[in-house]
């Protein structure tokens, strides 16, 4: 019995550790775009 409910809950860790890279990826993405915009609106100030 133990078994079994030890290895769904090493799963149920994984698969939320997949999502959290997924998230981390998705939010790094998202600060690389705030930066090209940030670059952009900086060098339209300088203009």
């Amino acid at each position: 019995m133990t078994p079994p409910m030890a290895a769904s809950t090493v799963s149920r860790h994984e698969e939320r550790n997949i999502v959290f890279a997924d998230h981390t990826r998705a939010m790094e993405a998202a600060n690389r775009q705030m930066s090209r915009w940030t670059n952009l609106l900086d060098r339209l100030a300088q203009e």
